[in-house]
């Protein structure tokens, strides 16, 4: 649970949604689960000690989910909006005010003009294989302020446990779930591309790799000890609708 005071909502939510976006289904639902990204920010500055954020960026944004919420929340801060989908970052832009920022599939493409106090990340590295993921911990590190704070978000036990389950599992097609269930358990991560058809791919600005990973807490805490400027400070399971939050600080290059 969170503390009390933490569990208020800030005032001013832009409610206004993309007709395009296809993350909304239901406005209650849409609503609810950017609110939980908020607040995996929230136990990720408790946890870091830090109690102010000047500037923010969402990298993936899309059209705003859980950016809104950052907006409400820090009203003065300086807001950049960061997706491969360019649609859902002129949107983002356009209503949020979030300086655009247009991603890459190769994250040492994009491009980052000022670091930021707070980078948030839900459902980035949920879709991708791990040799991706070093690319995009480089991305942050050179995005963030020394002392800044990067929370994203992983597929763990939960979500491996709702895959066990017949009665509760969620679908993910099309993929191997048994496959991808086998190799997390025996090396502690696992990845299987969506084989999803172009159109699919196109209506969703989705990047030609794209499927569902999991890992387990101890391999996420183990990519962070090997990177020197990354100090992890939080560990949520399950935090973010059903997926864990990590939490971790940038510190000055090599040291505290």
């Amino acid at each position: 649970m969170l503390p009390r005071e933490m569990e208020r909502d800030p005032e001013g939510v832009i409610e206004e949604v993309s007709p395009r976006d296809t993350m909304f289904r239901d406005r209650q639902r849409y609503l609810n689960s950017g609110r939980r990204g908020l607040e995996c920010i929230r136990l990720g500055m408790m946890a870091a000690g830090k109690t102010e954020v000047q500037s923010a960026l969402d990298l993936p944004s899309g059209h705003g989910r859980v950016l809104r919420w950052i907006k409400a929340e820090f009203p003065a801060a300086r807001l950049g909006a960061c997706d491969i989908d360019r649609d859902g970052v002129d949107f983002c832009a356009a209503t949020f005010g979030a300086s655009p920022v247009y991603g890459r599939e190769d994250p040492a493409e994009v491009e980052i003009d000022d670091p930021y106090d707070l980078i948030w990340s839900g459902s980035l590295f949920t879709h991708l294989p791990p040799e991706q993921w070093e690319g995009f911990l480089e991305l942050f590190e050179r995005a963030l302020n020394p002392g800044g704070l990067v929370v994203f978000t992983t597929h763990g036990r939960r979500v491996s446990e709702l895959m066990h389950d017949p009665e509760r599992r969620r679908v993910y097609n099309p993929i191997d779930q048994e496959a991808l269930l086998r190799d997390y358990e025996r090396d502690g991560r696992a990845y299987a591309e969506y084989q999803h058809d172009p159109a699919h791919r196109e209506t969703h600005s989705l990047p030609p790799t794209y499927g569902i990973s999991l890992t387990r807490p101890s391999v996420v805490c183990e990519i962070l000890e090997r990177r020197p400027n990354l100090r992890l400070v939080g560990f949520a399971e399950a935090r973010f609708n059903g997926q864990d939050a990590v939490s971790a600080v940038r510190l000055q290059d090599g040291g505290p």
